[in-house]
């Protein structure tokens, strides 16, 4: 990574496409990273590009911002966002527009906007498990982006898992992508027991319980939570279930599963919670369960660990990577595996504060201002590369066009 005092100020154009309403992990990557861009990254200006007129908490202040009208639905930022993002680009002489939440609204040949573009795709759900996904989005990932790819100057993602799921898939070349892991905010640590307790009682929660978070949806896996769940109650764990998160598409399953095994008032579901509650919640748990099946990364785990819980996880994608050797991680279609590791938790004492322990270790290494300095130092490599021939195409295509050139 090149010294950054050695760099020129860039003005890095960031599409805020979905930050109107920011409660998925992608929406949170996007505002942390730009949070943390303008905190510790002098050579880089962050001007926001927004396909809405709400103001983005925490974000909006004196730094300039681009409206982009007409564009916010998602047929609309695939139809009309690529040339309202060039002219936007044009007119505010930006150097580089980033899309971080996997749009890639990018099909206007550099000749036209000559400003570097660079796209963050999180994760390769919809071909990897495509039933878990509306239709739209099946689309967007397995047409529209690919259209995009030759205009992209780089495609960042997060996690060694994405990065070989999108070779895989988009059949681009190794080199086109980037991967940066993502960060936990410093937000989220342990919490005193005064204000662990306040924000319980307003959540309804009572102690011992377990958690996890996520959006209700049938690739968070957790029909298999609630199975494993129900047979610890039968074991007599006295502990409660707190579930956090939105209901998703397809989440009736989850909602079924849950009466079929007359869990009752042993499950609390809360819904949407406010970052500011959020790390109470995670403080509050005896142990944070994340049985999920695929993951581009996987927030919660790290979010958990750098409250000074003990996580249990599954062995898939991602989750690995991010949680080391600082968690269980099990088989997401093991039942009896996840009764056995939480419940290796629960009556150890020793191991639970061992998990604890390491996982504030690993949460305290994967700092936002390290993913800020990856990204402002790979901003400037690409304004001074720009791959204005090639762009990421896919890798056959790139063959054939050297043998083109050599011919």
């Amino acid at each position: 990574m090149r010294d950054r005092g050695s760099h020129r100020r860039l003005r890095v154009g960031v599409v805020a496409y979905g930050l109107d309403h920011p409660g998925s992990g992608i929406g949170r990557y996007a505002i942390e990273l730009v949070r943390a861009l303008r905190a510790s990254q002098p050579t880089v200006e962050v001007v926001l590009i927004k396909p809405f007129e709400e103001t983005i908490a925490g974000l909006e202040r004196e730094d300039p911002v681009v409206r982009l009208p007409g564009t916010r639905r998602l047929p609309a930022m695939m139809t009309f966002g690529p040339v309202a993002v060039a002219v936007a680009a044009r007119r505010f002489a930006l150097d580089i527009v980033h899309d971080p939440t996997g749009l890639s609204p990018f099909l206007v040949p550099r000749r036209m906007a000559p400003f570097a573009r660079v796209t963050t795709i999180h994760d390769m759900v919809p071909f990897v498990h495509p039933e878990t996904h509306e239709r739209l989005t099946n689309l967007l990932f397995r047409h529209y982006i690919p259209h995009t790819l030759p205009f992209v100057d780089r495609i960042i993602t997060v996690s060694n898992a994405s990065e070989r799921d999108i070779v895989r898939f988009f059949r681009v070349r190794p080199d086109c992508v980037a991967t940066i892991p993502f960060g936990v905010s410093p937000r989220f640590g342990p919490r005193a027991a005064s204000h662990v307790v306040d924000t319980l009682s307003r959540y309804g929660i009572v102690p011992p319980y377990l958690l996890t978070v996520g959006a209700l949806q049938a690739r968070k896996n957790l029909e298999t939570l609630l199975e494993s769940f129900a047979r610890l109650r039968v074991e007599g764990l006295p502990h409660r279930l707190v579930v956090v998160g939105r209901k998703a598409w397809k989440s009736e399953g989850i909602f079924r599963r849950l009466d079929d095994l007359g869990l009752g008032d042993a499950v609390v579901l809360t819904g949407y919670v406010d970052d500011a509650d959020l790390p109470a919640l995670y403080a509050g748990a005896a142990c944070f369960v994340f049985p999920s099946i695929y993951e581009g990364f996987g927030l919660p785990p790290l979010e958990a660990m750098a409250c000074g819980v003990p996580v249990v996880t599954s062995n898939t994608s991602s989750l690995p990577e991010v949680v080391g050797d600082a968690a269980i991680t099990v088989d997401p279609h093991d039942v009896g595996g996840f009764v056995a590791a939480i419940r290796r938790i629960v009556d150890q004492p020793a191991l639970a504060d061992d998990l604890r322990a390491r996982g504030l270790e690993r949460a305290q290494r994967l700092t936002l201002e390290r993913v800020a300095a990856a990204h402002a130092s790979l901003y400037h490599d690409v304004v001074e590369q720009q791959r204005s021939v090639l762009g990421c195409r896919r890798a056959d295509q790139s063959v054939d066009e050297n043998r083109r050139t050599q011919g």
